[in-house]
């Protein structure tokens, strides 16, 4: 009884890892000093959508533009913010740029464009995206 169980628990973890591994490889982005990490990745494991999350830390202001491109081309976000559409960066740490994104393409080159406000000065920060394979995918089915 003990290898049965060895055995489908054995069987059970290889599928794990070859569906895993089988997955487009998820997109990763950080800015060199830490501050910023982006993420471009499956949103929900059993549909074919994808997100972006953008998380912060040690970063004080606003957020007064996101915007995502593909090979130099706007894919998801507006040049143009009203003060009314600003991120609080004080408040929170995390938002998404795009929410029902499409499977990254194989040679495509992927970035973030960030600009806040803080203390009067704008800042901006641009983020380049790397192919991340993984091998543990925990579907998510919600």
């Amino acid at each position: 009884m003990k290898k049965l169980t060895f055995l489908i628990l054995g069987f059970i973890v290889i599928v794990w890892i070859g569906v895993s591994v089988s997955l487009p490889p998820k997109l990763e982005a950080t800015s060199d000093d830490g501050h910023w990490k982006a993420e471009y990745n499956v949103g929900h494991s059993a549909k074919g959508t994808w997100k972006g999350d953008l998380y912060w830390k040690n970063v004080e202001g606003k957020m007064t533009s996101l915007v995502f491109y593909q090979d130099g081309d706007i894919l998801t976000g507006d040049l143009v913010w009203s003060p009314a559409e600003y991120v609080d960066l004080n408040t929170l740490n995390q938002t998404e740029f795009i929410y029902l994104g499409e499977k990254p393409k194989k040679d495509a080159t992927y970035t973030l464009h960030i600009k806040w406000l803080e203390n009067g000065k704008e800042f901006e920060q641009v983020l380049d995206f790397n192919e991340k394979r993984r091998l543990f995918v925990i579907p998510r089915l919600d």
